[in-house]
């Protein structure tokens, strides 16, 4: 298999001595031999279905054939019927990495949630949360532009927490990353039941865990 550095040298030598552009048969012979160094990409599946029971977790619509795996399309079927879509355009669901483990699934007593991640470079993703009871799937929101440094029952009230940072937190030089309170204004939390909404009571208690983590880094 040909290397790079023959790449280089075989440009080199068409393009000195009399300056002359390399003819055809020269070009063809660099064309192939970039194909041999660079393998071919590996293509992501047009589709990715999931499955649970007669449940089905389908994402379609590739838009990103590469790499990220994101799709434009998302849902939950039971047998034949539909109960929850997303579908748009812009959209980019993060299809490929999902998995039905604990990083996206939550579950307590007979409820279940499920995480759909939508890709929101260069800002934090922010996700889509479904509720699962027995074989009837909704959806029940959409958070914010989220980091996800926490998913669980983190107070353990019996409820789903999601929270992180609601931007990249980029300080502006080294005496931001020494400061404890850098950024803990984006901190936020959400719980989950029926709805989405706000739990500034757990966001203040992990904003402090945060900022004694800070602490106790910087003292070592």
């Amino acid at each position: 298999m040909k290397t790079l550095l023959q790449i280089l040298i075989l440009l080199t030598l068409t393009n000195c001595g009399q300056q002359q552009k390399p003819d055809k048969e020269t070009w063809d012979k660099i064309d192939k031999a970039i194909k041999e160094v660079e393998p071919p990409k590996e293509q992501t599946p047009p589709s990715i279905e999931h499955s649970i029971g007669d449940l089905k977790f389908i994402f379609s619509n590739l838009t990103d054939p590469y790499d990220l795996g994101l799709y434009q399309r998302f849902e939950v079927k039971s047998k034949d019927s539909s109960q929850v879509t997303i579908e748009s355009k812009t959209l980019e669901l993060e299809g490929l990495s999902f998995e039905l483990n604990h990083e996206y699934v939550f579950m307590i007593d007979s409820t279940s949630y499920y995480l759909i991640t939508a890709n929101n470079r260069p800002e934090p993703n922010y996700y889509y949360i479904l509720k699962r009871i027995g074989q009837k799937v909704e959806l029940v929101g959409q958070t914010e532009p989220l980091t996800k440094e926490l998913f669980g029952d983190i107070d353990n009230d019996g409820y789903l927490e999601i929270g992180g940072f609601n931007t990249h937190c980029q300080g502006a030089s080294a005496k931001d990353f020494k400061d404890p309170d850098f950024c803990l204004d984006h901190f936020r939390v959400f719980e989950i039941k029926n709805e989405i909404s706000r739990d500034t009571e757990t966001e203040e208690k992990e904003r402090k865990n945060v900022r004694q983590h800070r602490l106790s880094k910087h003292a070592r």
